[in-house]
């Protein structure tokens, strides 16, 4: 019936200072730069630069290492990752069918390529029968790659009493690998196994315990009766010991397994612990810091507290106690609490019952929790205006605003300034020296737009890495107000040629306007003055006389060329016009020509047509009179009446013809004489 709630101010403060610590190193395309030492280090310092970067973010899921790394760092007073080059290789298994002798041979000269299962068979084709097989193979392939790994805090193991990790005489990390892991770095297979017997301190860690017990997995006890997936305990310790006995400790690299830590290979190391860790508020001369829980932690208790307390008075209130007059109350009736339940009672209820309400503290404790709030601001500077303003803020000063945000971001720029100089500074560092001493081939990589061919063999491993987060705040407008100004000043001195500003110097404030903008790739946009290709200098007052008199010469022999280009083009177009008259000129009399013989022949036709019609009337008229002289002499005679000749008059003959070659055209060549013939060849005369 009591209160068990846990306020949260732990997880807000962490929650609230990951998303501005993640974007102040984020916001750019290089988390780290690279300081040359020497003037011949330059151009290997900016390739290296955008190579590292490219390893960190590309080969290795960059973001999700700076969220873990930041994450521990805030909750368990250190964020540590590993470093390292692996050469772990990958295994597939590929199947070929119906391979060719030539095409099998090809399969298997691979050195990564080892012969599984093969099966021999023919097949029928066009070209007769043919002897072909089915292959199977295991490719392993070997890629070495720098790679960073978050450790988890009860796996890294430390000296006590040492003020940073590369100063430690010891220092591990212990993790889970299976059965089937330890035999591919070369264990036997019966020494993996025996190893996987028992299980070791790692498991019965208390941190590890605690951080899976609200998943319900407390129980150390593997999971599987699979033999090769069973889990082993490996502990990779860096250790100073002394093996030759000459006095001076060598730097020595172990490995142990097991709960009884059997020695599985020990090797002499060269360089760096492969390990870094970050705090975000340092112990001087001590290598654990402190973490966000260490200054929240008593106002959390505190304000749960007080909220238990409140929520128990609200419980109280609700359901407080009575006192009773047993004799006179049915005590089953006052113990069966429901609503609208009847509690029986002899005589009076005010006589039987009394209730004890209990005193409401509310107006007491809200104000206590908010002091408290303020106090936990103060201890870790993470306030309410880093979320958002609340409603109150509305009625204070912009200034006054202004300054307590400011104020909050100072506390977070000096935790970034912290990371930056620790862990994430050398974590780039130990990648660049792994990759000048382990990449012995070239590798092809896009940068800034561009495929480049990086071969680190020729940087110096000792470059400095360095880190800008004071562009990195949260207030993004105040300084692109700032930029801005800065460019201003630079537009002006670069007008009056001013050895002050140089087209680098624009660059450079460019490319941060860019990245304040929340944009990445400034090359997308400005152009590096590095990179851009040589101007030509300029040219002196006799070069720029000269180069005027041959421009000049130039345009007269232009001019002149072009006046006798257009001279040809005339005459051209001049012949091409007289050659089209005269053309037109045959081509006229040709037609006048023809229309002549038409008309010669024409008139030839319609002479020979009257002719024949004339005398073909003669003939029949005299006929007729014949006919007719014969008819008198069988009849009775009578009164003669005078009669006129029948005379037919052939006149419609030519005007048909004219219209007809009229309607025809000048492109009808065809000969009309036989239809006028035909015409005239009927029984009755046409007129």
């Amino acid at each position: 019936g009591r209160s068990a709630v846990v306020t949260t101010e732990f997880r807000d403060t962490v929650e609230s200072l990951i998303p501005q610590l993640i974007k102040i190193f984020m916001s750019s395309d290089t988390v780290v730069q690279f300081r040359p030492d020497t003037p011949a280090d330059e151009a290997g310092a900016m390739q290296a630069t955008d190579y590292i970067n490219h390893v960190f973010m590309v080969d290795n899921p960059g973001f999700l290492i700076l969220y873990t790394m930041i994450k521990d760092a805030l909750m368990f007073k250190n964020g540590v990752v590993k470093v390292f080059w692996d050469r772990s290789s990958s295994v597939k298994t590929e199947t070929y069918e119906s391979l060719t002798p030539l095409e099998r041979n090809a399969v298997l000269q691979d050195e990564e390529v080892e012969p599984v299962a093969y099966t021999a068979y023919t097949i029928e084709t066009s070209m007769g029968p043919m002897e072909v097989c089915d292959l199977k193979v295991r490719r392993t392939t070997t890629k070495g790659r720098a790679r960073v790994v978050a450790v988890p805090p009860e796996e890294f193991l430390l000296s006590q009493r040492v003020d940073s990790i590369q100063n430690s005489r010891f220092c591990a990390h212990r993790c889970r690998k299976t059965v089937s892991d330890l035999i591919a770095v070369g264990i036997s297979k019966e020494k993996a196994e025996s190893l996987a017997g028992a299980q070791s301190e790692g498991e019965y860690s208390q941190e590890r315990q605690e951080r899976f017990a609200q998943d319900g997995d407390t129980s150390p006890v593997a999971d599987t009766s699979e033999k090769s997936t069973r889990y082993v305990w490996l502990y990779e310790c860096y250790a100073l010991l002394d093996m030759d006995g000459d006095g001076v400790a060598e730097r020595w690299k172990i490995l142990l397994a097991g709960d009884q830590y059997e020695i599985i290979s020990k090797e002499e190391w060269e360089g760096d612990w492969p390990f870094e860790s970050i705090s975000p508020i340092l112990n001087t001369h001590k290598f654990y810091g402190i973490s966000m829980f260490d200054l929240v932690q008593q106002w959390q208790r505190i304000q749960s507290t007080i909220v238990r307390q409140f929520l128990d008075n609200v419980y109280a209130i609700n359901n407080n106690r009575v006192v009773v007059n047993a004799d006179r109350v049915n005590l089953d009736d006052l113990l069966t609490n429901r609503p609208n339940a009847i509690v029986r009672t002899v005589g009076p209820p005010q006589e039987a019952l009394m209730p004890l309400q209990p005193q409401p503290i509310g107006n007491t404790l809200i104000p206590s929790l908010e002091f408290f709030n303020s106090m936990r601001e103060k201890a870790t500077g993470v306030t309410s205006y880093n979320q958002g303003l609340d409603a109150n803020s509305l009625n204070k000063t912009a200034s006054g605003i202004s300054q307590i945000m400011n104020a909050a971001q100072e506390r977070i720029l000096l935790i970034a300034r912290i990371f930056a100089e620790t862990g994430i500074a050398g974590m780039f560092q130990q990648l660049l020296k792994l990759t000048v001493k382990n990449q012995d081939q070239k590798r092809t990589i896009q940068l800034r737009g561009k495929w480049v061919d990086i071969d680190p063999s020729a940087w110096n491993a000792d470059m400095k890495a360095t880190t800008d987060v004071a562009l990195g705040t949260n207030n993004r407008d105040q300084m692109l107000l700032h930029l801005q100004q800065i460019l201003v000043v630079q537009e002006k001195l670069m007008a009056g040629s001013s050895p002050l500003v140089t087209p680098k110097n624009v660059y450079n404030a460019l490319s941060k306007v860019i990245e304040n903008t929340g944009l990445k790739h400034v090359e997308l946009y400005f152009t590096d003055p590095d990179q851009a290709p040589p101007q030509q200098p300029k040219p002196s007052e006799k070069e720029i006389e000269a180069q005027a008199k041959i421009k000049i010469e130039s345009g007269k022999a232009q001019t002149t060329a072009h006046i006798e280009e257009m001279k040809l083009k005339h005459a051209a177009q001049e012949k091409m016009v007289s050659s089209r008259i005269e053309m037109a000129r045959v081509k006229q009399d040709a037609e006048n020509q023809e229309a002549e013989r038409e008309n010669k022949l024409r008139i030839a036709r319609e002479g020979n047509m009257t002719t024949l019609a004339t005398s073909q009337l003669s003939a029949s008229q005299k006929t007729q009179g014949e006919q007719i002289k014969n008819a008198d002499k069988r009849k009775p005679k009578k009164m003669e009446v005078q009669r006129d000749p029948v005379t037919r008059e052939i006149t419609g003959i030519v005007p048909v013809y004219e219209e007809i070659m009229e309607t025809a055209g000048e492109a009808a060549q065809q000969d009309l004489t036989p239809m006028v013939e035909t015409l005239l060849d009927d029984d009755e005369p046409q007129t």
